[in-house]
């Protein structure tokens, strides 16, 4: 996937011109005067080309708008979107000019008019080295913009794309006439929660670094003021909301989802990840001992003993019963995804179905491949079945999904040990491929290519894969759906065929409010969809 989808966090909010729609009070409904919100991770600022996390994405998309709000569709396989600042736009004949018009009577906070400048300028700015944007990617990005007026422009793309409108819609628009009076080197220095210009609903209001950030309404009464604290530990703030000292707080603790469902009011929204079982086809040295030497070589003159082998990444698939991890853990919540394309595509209509927990199936495999049940354990040619799993530590569900697995894999006659790594080690050794095995979270966002996930070429290619390198570069031009649909399907076949990971669950975030009269609108991936229009019963 394109590297500007790979930590995308759709963030759908309906703008207004310069503030909220406004909704009806009634007895029944009202809004809350103030939402007190605990979230784990501050941004890093209130420039929304400076933050460089999901969180941060979700706080800073309350003070500035996109150009589309992005829902989820099941037609075409492809999200909708519909106008948020557009009112109108084409294609040319060639697929590569869009022609754009803005609604009229946009405002910023300060009275400014919202204009295709403002469009211009965030564009240049999400391609601008000194920012280095972390959701930018040259490759995908605009080649040119013109305006025609202040309402219309034009905006070229290299290639014919059905991502290109997606793309384009991922960066926020800014205010050119402040943002573009501070240099970009200075932007990293300064505050911006002083005298920031937004388009709202929402603008800060009080800012206390590390400890806390208050946004209120642009217009007042409309919505309620949102007070968040910063709480690293999701322990804490479990805690907080069970005392009812926030009102609403996520990420929790995953292990703790059937207190969270027994205490709480609990929502449960999708991050766009998948969580897997990473198999090495290659000796684990082999990466950094033969630098420059691609996969495809790697796999012919240093194959892993064991999981070179199909039979074996198949068999360890179905030896795992991942039903029960994920009612153990999750208190069966999350699903297990097919494929990883499905598993970041909420609005794909999946009819495929993961490989399901079967022992005799996973040991007819084992014996095929010439492991053999000695005295309750897997032997070939006198060797044990054995490899260890590693994993990036500090995570309690992460333990608890690796004891149940390592269980299963003893009761199939396989020593499987976990090594627990601080953060540093297990990125080197991600990198450089030393592992048997990995347990891994990618983010796959709303592109359906995962190039970064399993082109050959890719960093992020934990399991060395090499077999769908041309669907995948063909996947990111596609042009028309049916051409799509054919290619993923292709490459859902392959990984089915191949199994290069087992993968365990569709990634889930954890969010509870502690007020049960709370009416949170919650959408599939933001936490704080819509929260303008929260109402307490």
């Amino acid at each position: 996937m394109t590297l500007r989808r790979l930590v995308l966090f759709l963030l759908p909010f309906l703008l207004f011109s310069c503030g909220t729609e406004d909704v009806p009070k009634t007895a029944e409904t009202s809004p809350p005067e103030r939402i007190r919100i605990g979230i784990r991770k501050e941004p890093k600022s209130l420039n929304p080309y400076l933050v460089n996390s999901p969180a941060g994405d979700a706080v800073v998309g309350r003070l500035f708008p996109r150009l589309f709000r992005e829902e989820l569709s099941f037609e075409n396989n492809m999200p909708v979107l519909t106008p948020r600042l557009v009112k109108a736009h084409q294609w040319d004949e060639t697929g590569l000019v869009l022609t754009m018009e803005l609604k009229p009577g946009l405002m910023w906070s300060d009275g400014a008019p919202l204009t295709t400048k403002d469009v211009g300028y965030s564009l240049d700015i999400q391609k601008d080295k000194t920012i280095a944007w972390y959701l930018s990617d040259v490759d995908t990005a605009p080649t040119g913009w013109e305006i025609v007026d202040d309402q219309k422009m034009t905006i070229t793309f290299a290639a014919k794309s059905l991502f290109n409108i997606l793309n384009l819609n991922e960066g926020r628009i800014i205010p050119a006439h402040h943002f573009g009076n501070i240099p970009t080197d200075q932007w990293r220095d300064r505050d911006w929660s002083k005298d920031l210009v937004v388009f709202g609903p929402y603008k800060p209001s009080t800012y206390d670094p590390g400890q806390r950030l208050v946004l209120e309404p642009l217009k007042p009464g409309t919505a309620p003021v949102l007070g968040f604290a910063f709480i690293a530990d999701k322990e804490r703030l479990y805690q907080l909301l069970l005392n009812k000292e926030m009102d609403m707080a996520w990420p929790l603790p995953v292990e703790r989802v059937p207190d969270i469902r027994a205490h709480l009011t609990s929502h449960i929204f999708q991050d766009l990840s998948y969580t897997f079982i990473g198999w090495n086809p290659i000796q684990p040295k082999a990466f950094k001992d033969n630098d420059g030497a691609s996969p495809a070589e790697l796999h012919r003159t240093h194959p892993h003993p064991l999981f070179s082998d199909v039979r074996i990444r198949k068999a360890l698939t179905l030896a795992m019963n991942r039903k029960d991890y994920n009612q153990r853990v999750w208190d069966g919540e999350v699903s297990i995804p097919a494929t990883p394309w499905r598993s970041g595509l909420p609005y794909f209509n999946d009819r495929r179905e993961a490989r399901t927990f079967d022992r005799e199936a996973a040991g007819k495999l084992l014996d095929e491949a010439g492991w053999t049940l000695v005295n309750g354990k897997r032997v070939k040619n006198g060797k044990p079945f054995a490899f260890t799993v590693i994993c990036n530590a500090g995570s309690e569900y992460r333990k608890l999904y690796l004891l149940a697995i390592q269980e299963d894999m003893r009761v199939m006659g396989i020593d499987m040990q976990i090594d627990l790594q601080e953060p540093g080690l297990y990125f080197q050794n991600m990198q450089t491929r030393n592992y048997d095995a990995i347990f891994g979270k990618l983010t796959t966002g709303t592109h359906p290519t995962l190039n970064y996930t399993f082109h050959s070429s890719s960093p992020f290619n934990l399991t060395s894969w090499t077999g769908i390198d041309k669907e995948l570069e063909a996947l990111s031009s596609a042009e028309v759906p049916e051409e799509m649909r054919d290619l993923i399907a292709k490459s859902e076949d392959a990984f089915q065929a191949q199994l290069p990971m087992t993968l365990l669950y569709t990634g889930k975030e954890v969010l509870a409010a502690s007020d049960p009269n709370l009416d949170v609108l919650s959408n599939y991936t933001d936490p704080l969809y819509e929260v303008s229009k929260w109402r307490r019963r």
